[in-house]
C-alpha cells in the first residue's frame, strides 16, 4: 500500500515538473495584472518564400486578402483545354471567389503579388489569369514600381518559371498604368520570336522608362494622354505610327480602334507585309469586340 502511494507521488511530482520546464521562458503574470496579449501571428499564405517580387516597398500583406487570394485558387479550377467550358455554377463561384479579393482594393496588392511570387499559384492557370486581373484595377505607382523590377529580377536571375508569365505581366501593366511602352511593329523584323529571358529583359528596360517618364501620374491622366495621341495619329501615313495609334485605342476604345483599322485598310498603297499586318490586328480587335459583347450579355 506505501509502495503505491509512493509511485502515485513519483508520478504526480514528475507531472509537475514537466509543466514547470515546459513553462520555463515564458513571462508569468504579475498578481493582480492582466497577462500581456500574445502577438497576433501573421496567417501564412500560398505564396513562395522567394519570388520575383519584393514587398519590401510596399504594404504589409493583408490577411483577408491572402485568404481571399486562398479561396480563389480553390475556386477558380477551370481548364483552359476543356471544350465544354466551365458550368454556371464553376463560373459564378470563381467570380465570387474573385470579388472578394477586388473588394479589397490597394491594400491587397502585397498579398497579391505575395502569391504571385510562386509561379505554380494559383494551380490552374485560369485562376492565375484572374488574379492579374484584379491586380491590372489597382492604380497604384509604387505597386507598378515593384511589378516592374520584378520583370527586371526574372530576367537577372533567370527565373524561367516566372518568365513564362511574362505576355500577363505586360497585360496587367498597361492596365493598371493605362497605356505602356510602344509595341513591336510585325513587320519591322524585330517582332520575331526572341530568347524568353531575353524577351522579359527587354520589357523590363522598356516599363521602366515608361515609369520614369510617366512619374507621377495616375492612370486617368495616362490614359487622356494616351488617347489624345493615339486619336491624332490613327491615320497616319506612317503605317508603323497609326499601327501603335490603333493598337494603343485598343485598351480603352476597342470599337473605334476597328473602325481606324478598317478604314486604314483600305489604302491602296500598303506593301504587302503592311497590310497583313493590319489584317490581322483587324482580325483580333474584332474578336475582342465580340467577346466583350458576348460577356456583357451573358453578365
Amino acid at each position: 500500500m506505501m509502495r503505491g502511494k509512493l509511485v502515485t507521488m513519483s508520478l504526480c511530482l514528475s507531472v509537475l515538473a514537466f509543466g514547470a520546464a515546459s513553462h520555463a521562458g515564458e513571462k508569468q503574470p504579475i498578481e493582480g495584472k492582466a497577462p500581456a496579449k500574445a502577438a497576433p501571428k501573421r496567417e501564412a499564405t500560398s505564396a513562395s518564400a522567394k519570388g520575383p517580387y519584393d514587398l519590401g516597398t510596399l504594404d504589409p500583406i493583408d490577411v483577408p486578402t491572402s485568404r481571399a487570394i486562398d479561396v480563389l485558387a480553390k475556386s477558380c479550377l477551370m481548364s483552359e483545354l476543356s471544350r465544354e467550358g466551365p458550368t454556371r455554377e464553376e463560373t459564378a463561384k470563381c467570380n465570387a471567389a474573385v470579388g472578394s479579393v477586388a473588394a479589397q482594393g490597394k491594400k491587397g496588392a502585397s498579398a497579391i503579388l505575395a502569391a504571385l511570387n510562386d509561379p505554380d499559384f494559383p494551380p490552374r492557370r485560369y485562376g492565375r489569369t484572374r488574379l492579374y486581373g484584379v491586380l491590372g484595377k489597382i492604380d497604384d505607382e509604387k505597386v507598378r514600381g515593384a511589378i516592374i523590377e520584378g520583370l527586371a529580377t526574372v530576367a537577372r536571375e533567370k527565373l524561367t518559371a516566372h518568365a513564362r508569365h511574362a505576355y500577363e505581366v505586360d497585360r496587367t501593366l498597361r492596365a493598371m498604368a493605362g497605356g505602356g511602352p510602344e509595341v513591336a511593329i510585325p513587320w519591322d523584323g524585330k517582332a520575331t520570336v526572341k530568347d524568353p529571358i531575353a524577351e522579359v529583359a527587354e520589357s523590363a528596360v522598356a516599363w521602366r522608362s515608361f515609369q520614369k517618364a510617366n512619374e507621377g501620374k495616375t492612370r486617368a491622366q495616362i490614359t487622356q494622354e494616351v488617347l489624345a495621341r493615339a486619336r491624332t495619329e490613327k491615320k497616319s501615313d506612317d503605317p508603323k505610327t497609326a499601327y501603335r495609334a490603333i493598337e494603343a485605342l485598343v485598351q480603352h476604345a476597342p470599337k473605334e480602334a476597328l473602325g481606324a483599322v478598317k478604314a486604314y485598310r483600305k489604302r491602296g498603297d500598303l506593301p504587302k507585309d503592311v497590310a497583313a499586318a493590319f489584317e490581322t490586328l483587324e482580325a483580333r480587335i474584332g474578336y475582342e469586340v465580340e467577346s466583350t459583347s458576348a460577356a456583357k450579355a451573358a453578365s
